[in-house]
């Protein structure tokens, strides 16, 4: 009986090895199908809060005629004599923090070939809150505290409309980019509303 050589069994793997080869292969192919199954959705073209909506677009439309108006205010509060350093920091900040929410929106509204001017359910949508046509011509003759008064008055409203609009948009929009110009609304007009009623019982 030949039995083989230590020599040439050296190099050869064990039978029992030989026999477990094709289960290791086929384990190491599912393992790398798996693999690549789990990374597919990082690459897959993201859905949702990418998107947008009608109540997205409605609330930049909406927004943009509001932010005017209250650069206009703040525009003509600036231009009077009399007016305290408090009340005229307050107009600036107005004019720089809506301003730049203007050009955002406008920005996104374009992006989506979405007109950036204000459409008829817009108008309807935006109305409240902007100056009427008496308080401007209130503010335009005023001079000193009593233009001062009227600015804070009619800026506290429009406001107060502005976080109406953040509800909306919180409860009804989708887009993410939108709902954080909405967010930013709220973190900005609410305190800014405590802080005029009190320079309003200051006056």
């Amino acid at each position: 009986m030949n039995t083989p050589s230590k020599a040439s069994s050296r190099g050869r793997p064990p039978r029992s090895l030989l026999r477990l080869l094709p289960a290791l292969a086929l384990a190491v192919v599912l393992s790398v199908s798996a693999c690549t199954d789990a990374a597919a959705p990082e690459t897959a073209a993201p859905t949702g809060p990418l998107g947008h909506n009608d109540a997205d677009v409605l609330f930049a439309q909406s927004m943009i005629p509001h932010h005017q108006r209250a650069v206009e205010m703040s525009d003509m509060i600036l231009a009077k004599d009399g007016v305290s350093p408090d009340v005229a920091d307050l107009a600036g900040e107005i004019k720089e923090t809506q301003g730049t929410e203007m050009e955002t929106l406008t920005v996104w509204l374009e992006a989506r070939d979405q007109p950036a001017e204000a459409t008829p359910d817009a108008e309807t949508a935006q109305g409240k809150g902007l100056l009427s046509t008496s308080e401007g011509t209130a503010l335009e003759a005023a001079q000193g505290a009593e233009a001062s008064r009227i600015f804070l008055e009619s800026m506290t409203t429009h406001h107060e409309a502005a976080l109406d609009k953040y509800r909306l948009q919180v409860g009804s929009g989708q887009n993410e980019e939108v709902l954080t110009v909405a967010h930013s609304v709220y973190q900005d007009r609410f305190p800014r509303i405590e802080r005029m009623n009190a320079m309003l019982a200051a006056l």
